[in-house]
């Protein structure tokens, strides 16, 4: 029991996480791997989150319009072998659809408008591009190559090409294809045959003209590539007649009719829990799932795990139990895309190309449109072949924010885009726009490295598939499937298979071919019988499905998916079974056969027997080679109809020459045809038979009546082939009409075009010279201010709305007093940025200087012009108050003085203070005292009074004419810009006045100048006119004068020679004949006499022989040999004899040439019915 459980296997049960086409394809290519090896059965689960199989793959078909809402097509001409293998052997042959010759061409945003790239030498020799292209490549052949393992695909081309072919080549086709930024792409990864070519060559140019690597013709199994996928290795892309959900359909078809694979949607995956991570123990996992349906989440185990999931998908299942691997995972970033479809009912879109795309120096929201109804116009309704059907993307990298938007604004954006770059207005039939999220993974820069350490990461036991890592193509990740089906060390175990699962490429070869063979040759399945080991049937083993079946006497019940192999007409759900008939032995079948049996047999043969039985067999062609048209039998006459035959032929008779396409199905023309033969038999019958003159006349007459309506009928059937040809002839010419009109669109828009580019090369130079005269300028500034450095004017205005300037804040704030500057040695010197030389300062400074000040200063505040002139009165005010009180204390010391001695002489220091005081007096006068009410008082008073407001006056107007003074500059200033703006103002009248006057005379003078510039250059070229009209007059009468007479004199000269020329060539030909005459006569001569002397020589010599020995000799011979019959026998063997085999021989090569010219004109004349067929 220990040694039991030490050998028991793993469960032998795998799972594919994810139910796209890399998922399903995975699912496909390990049931055919594990039906080719010798293993025990082995469960496969397919686990996706979505409602429907085929992830992003899915094509929409509403309101006649189809679209697809991911990838419209794979791309074979790279890696795509293994994907038509697929499509090969799924049977999708028929439904397959490459892109429309007609719309291989690409097209390319520039400056806003849609241009075309060039596909031919002549595009290529007027592109605007070409130079900067050239220019690229020669640089790319020396530039030397990289020593960086990776790097951006934008600072890939950019080193080896130019910028410019970074933004306006690879970064459109980057943005098609990742939907991201090139500078942050790695190239290795994105575009690695670049990379390859150059590490390889050391330049991409020359790895590409001399570097090409023969073509692999051997797939990923071993197999070699059948000529299917040969012939469409090469195209650009491929979708099928109803989308690209028909791949997924049969994919899905084919896993779902496996008894041991299953597909299980809405189930997501929590969390992916292995058992042991040493490669020592046999992988085990346990996968959490999750089903939308049900509330509990289940749990499964498996011996593999095949995840196809996203990156951040699978980094969330394994984040508890490997959470390296979980981190490593999260730094593949993803973008989303917005895709809007627009499909009309009428064709509105003039180009014939695949689409556009918009590079990303555009600054436009638009990755590109793609245009569907001209890369697959067999996509389009039936009843509407003229539709068109546009595919917007946008979103991105560059356009984040798509994911933020409604998709109104998504729709109202793409729309804008086919308004502005193609120019269609048009309200479309169809709008459908949605939003892909986290579609598209970006490979950034060191992607390799991380994938390496993803790798490194998994435990055994678990794969990884899907666009996330080995490439974003349909191509790529049926590749990559593949790749890990074929991988044996990751399979279980496999012992117990015996055959494969075939699918036939045509289903239907196995039921009509009663010799067909299946794929493998070997075994008891070979030639569609069924060889049976000895007499004991087979057992349930060798059933493809392991069911049970009863075997009965002399025949085996086989079902299951290799039943049509065996029988000649297939069993339909609908119709009785039949009994078998594989044979296993005859003499058991001749010994144990029943009765019933054999009448079966016997019914059987009779029905076989049927002159009504059909027949097909396999051809050795494919259905892409093989012919399409239907075969039609031959009509053969039964014996027993053969005298009736002889007498009126069958009517089918009269249509033996129709044939397919050709007459065939039979149409409104055929059935008139049959209906006119049949009157016409009709009228045969009717005519009354020549027996005397009456009946003659009868005959005559009606006879001229049918051919009176054969020759009516024949011209309204010529009438309508002229109908026919005129409305054909019309249409050429409508066609015609409308290509012309393409075309002048054409030149007009090239023309355009080439203004446009001389446009933009003409701004393109004044913008240059525009900053090359700056730069100059600005240097030449440079140089002026450091040469010579002015001083700037001062800025009186500036300085007073300035609240901050001088005027308002002395230099006293800066710690400066006084209006000279302060020259300043040292302080910014670097000897007295260090502590010792401050100190050294500090002990050099007077103690005075240090001594702060006790004084605090006034506050200051800002005030208003009306505070400022009250202070300033009020001060002033203060101050008289304070005058006059000091001098009534003056008065009042003086006074008791005065009474005790006027007259006594004053001392130098009185005599001293009262000058001062008179001094003061007569400039300020004292304050009267109004101690003593007199009217002198009062007048005194009033006197004081006034006096105090004309000096209260005096004081401002002093006070208000030093402000004038102190603002004297800005007042003339504002003075002179006033009188400057009044005197612009009157001069611009006058000058207006001026100009009306001038205008007016101007334009008066203009109208009369015009009419009589008109006049005279009317009059003068007139009269230049008839000047040349009389010259060229003069000149071809002179002309033609002159010819005349050169006419004359050539036509006498060769007229002359003509004649000197026969006289001389008749007496040539005199001379000539003489001579040959002479010759042949003196050669006659000559070979006459020769011949007479030769026939006389020979003739006297025989003469002698035949005297002298050989007439006896033959007279003997003669008299004994020469009976009549021997005679006869030799003339009959040496004339008649060779004559009959000449003639024999002669029959024989011309039955051998009729044979060919036969043949020759049967090929003639099927080509003459082809052609006719095709003209109608």
């Amino acid at each position: 029991m220990a040694m039991a459980a030490a050998t028991k296997p793993a469960a032998k049960e795998l799972v594919v996480l994810g139910g796209g086409i890399s998922g399903l394809s995975l699912a496909y290519f390990l049931r055919r791997a594990l039906q080719q090896q010798q293993a025990p059965p082995a469960r496969i689960r397919v686990v996706d989150a979505a409602p429907h199989a085929g992830g992003w793959i899915r094509t929409a078909k509403r309101s006649e319009f189809l679209f697809e809402e991911g990838p419209r097509g794979f791309r074979p001409s790279r890696n795509g072998a293994e994907i038509l293998r697929l499509v090969e052997e799924l049977g999708l042959q028929r439904d397959m659809r490459t892109v429309d010759a007609a719309a291989k061409s690409r097209y390319v945003l520039r400056n806003g408008h849609v241009e075309k790239l060039p596909s031919n030498v002549r595009e290529i020799l007027t592109w605007p591009l070409t130079k900067e292209l050239v220019k690229a490549g020669a640089h790319e052949l020396f530039t030397k190559r990289s020593a960086l393992p990776d790097e951006s695909i934008y600072d890939f081309a950019s080193r080896r090409f130019s910028p410019l072919v970074a933004e306006r080549l690879l970064d459109p086709v980057a943005s098609g294809i990742f939907g991201g930024d090139i500078r942050n792409l790695s190239v290795r990864s994105c575009f690695k045959m670049l990379y390859d070519l150059e590490q390889e060559h050391g330049s991409v140019v020359r790895g590409m003209l001399f570097g090409k690597s023969p073509a692999d013709d051997t797939l990923l199994d071993g197999s070699t590539k059948s000529d299917f996928v040969r012939s469409h290795e090469s195209s650009v892309s491929v979708s099928f007649q109803d989308g690209m959900s028909t791949l997924m359909n049969a994919l899905e078809a084919q896993i779902q009719a496996d008894p041991l694979s299953e597909i299980h949607l809405n189930t997501k995956v929590n969390a992916i829990q292995p058992h042991s991570t040493s490669t020592s123990s046999p992988p085990a996992f346990t996968i959490k799932l999750q089903d939308s349906t049900v509330t509990q989440p289940h749990e499964i185990e498996v011996s593999h795990v095949f995840s196809t999931l996203p990156a951040f998908q699978l980094a969330s299942a394994v984040e508890s139990s490997l959470p390296a691997l979980a981190k490593t995972l999260q730094e593949i970033q993803f973008v989303s895309m917005g895709m809007v479809h627009v499909g009309f009912s009428d064709r509105v879109l003039d180009s014939d190309g695949f689409g556009y795309l918009v590079p990303t120096c555009e600054r436009e929201r638009v990755l590109g449109v793609v245009f569907d109804s001209n890369a697959f116009p067999s996509q389009n309704a039936a009843s509407r072949s003229m539709q068109t059907r546009l595919s917007i993307m946008c979103g991105g990298a560059h356009f984040p924010e798509i994911t933020d938007l409604g998709l109104d604004e998504v729709e109202k954006l793409a729309r804008d885009a086919v308004k502005r770059h193609l120019g269609i207005s048009k309200e479309p039939d169809y709008v459908r726009s949605m939003v892909l999220h986290n579609c598209i993974p970006q490979y950034h820069v060191g992607f390799w490295k991380t994938l390496e350490t993803i790798e490194s990461q998994l435990v055994p036991g678990m794969s990884l598939g899907g666009n996330s890592f080995y490439g974003v193509g349909l191509a790529d990740c049926v590749t990559r499937s593949k790749e890990l089906a074929l991988e044996k060390k990751r399979l279980p175990p496999l012992a117990c298979y015996k055959m494969a699962h075939l699918v036939p490429t045509r289903a239907l070869d196995s039921v009509y071919d009663p010799v067909y063979t299946v794929s493998r040759s070997g075994g008891r399945f070979s030639k569609g019988v069924y060889r049976a080991s000895g007499s004991k049937p087979p057992t349930a083993a060798t059933s493809s499905n392991n069911n049970n079946n009863n075997s009965t006497a002399g025949y085996v019940m086989v079902s299951g998916a290799e039943r049509p192999k065996f029988f000649r007409r297939p069993i339909l759900p609908h119709l009785q079974a039949e009994l078998p008939e594989v044979l296993l032995s005859p003499p058991v079948l001749a010994t144990s056969t029943s009765s019933a049996l054999k009448n079966r047999l016997n019914e059987e043969q009779h029905e076989m027997a049927s002159t009504t039985r059909s027949v097909g067999i396999q051809t050795m062609y494919r259905d892409s080679d093989a012919q399409t048209d239907p075969y039609t039998p031959d009509y053969t006459i039964k014996k027993s109809q053969s005298a009736t035959t002889a007498k009126e032929p069958p009517e089918v008779l009269s249509l033996l020459h129709l044939r397919h396409n050709q007459g065939l199905p039979a149409g409104q023309a055929e059935i008139e045809l049959i209906e006119r033969n049949r009157k016409k038999k009709a009228f045969d019958a009717s005519l009354p038979p020549m027996t005397d003159e009456a009946s003659f006349l009868l005959r005559k007459s009606m006879m001229e009546v049918q051919e009176t309506r054969e020759w009516a009928f024949r011209e309204a059937e010529i009438d309508q082939l002229h109908a026919q040809r005129i409305a054909l002839l019309q249409q050429a010419l409508v066609e015609r009409d409308k290509e012309n009109e393409f075309l002048a669109e054409q030149r007009v828009e090239a023309l355009r075009a080439k203004l446009v580019h001389e446009k933009e090369n003409a701004i393109e130079r004044i913008q240059q010279e525009r900053v090359t005269a700056l730069r100059k300028l600005t240097k030449k500034r440079q140089h002026g201010l450091l040469a010579s450095p002015s001083k700037a004017k001062r800025d009186i205005i500036q300085e007073y709305t300035d609240f901050g300037s001088k005027v308002y804040a002395p230099v006293t704030r800066n710690g400066k007093s006084g209006k000279v500057d302060i020259l300043e040695v040292g302080i910014g010197k670097q000897q007295y940025k260090q502590i010792e030389s401050l100190i050294e300062l500090e002990a050099a400074v007077p103690p005075r200087m240090l001594l702060s000040s006790k004084l605090k200063p006034p506050e200051k505040s800002v005030r208003t012009a009306k505070e400022r002139k009250q202070a300033a009165i009020e001060a002033h005010l203060l101050k008289m108050e304070s005058i006059i009180k000091k001098s009534k204390e003056t008065i009042e010391d003086a006074s008791p003085s005065s009474s005790h001695g006027s007259m006594s002489s004053p001392t130098p220091m009185r005599s001293r203070h009262s000058s001062l005081h008179q001094a003061q007096v007569m400039t300020r006068p004292p304050t009267p005292d109004y101690a003593l009410p007199s009217d002198e008082d009062d007048s005194m008073a009033d006197a004081v009074r006034l006096l105090q407001k004309l000096i209260r006056g005096r004081a401002v107007q002093n006070m208000m004419f030093e402000g004038k003074e102190r603002r004297a500059e800005l007042i003339q200033e504002l003075r002179a810009s006033d009188e400057a703006y009044k005197q612009d103002q009157l001069d611009k009248q006058l000058l207006d006045v001026v100009d009306d006057n001038k205008v007016a005379s101007a334009t008066l003078a203009k109208a009369e100048g015009e009419v009589i510039s008109d006049m005279l250059d009317f009059l003068y070229k007139e009269l230049d006119r008839s000047k040349e009209i009389a010259k060229m007059r003069a000149f071809v009468d002179n002309a033609a004068e002159a010819r005349r007479r050169l006419e004359v004199e050539e036509g006498g000269r060769r007229q002359a020679e003509d004649l000197l020329r026969g006289r001389e060539d008749e007496v040539f030909r005199c001379i000539e004949r003489v001579h040959q005459e002479t010759a042949s006569d003196l050669i006659l001569d000559i070979i006459g006499g020769v011949i007479q002397e030769q026939a006389h020589i020979a003739a006297m010599d025989e003469l002698n022989v035949m005297t002298n020995g050989v007439s006896n000799i033959v007279m003997q011979l003669e008299e004994t040999y020469n009976s009549d019959a021997v005679i006869v026998k030799e003339l009959v063997a040496s004339f008649l004899l060779p004559q009959v085999q000449r003639l024999n021989v002669r029959d024989q090569v011309a039955h051998e040439q009729q044979k060919y010219v036969t043949a020759a004109h049967s090929v003639l004349t099927k080509m003459v019915h082809q052609m006719k067929a095709a003209e109608t």
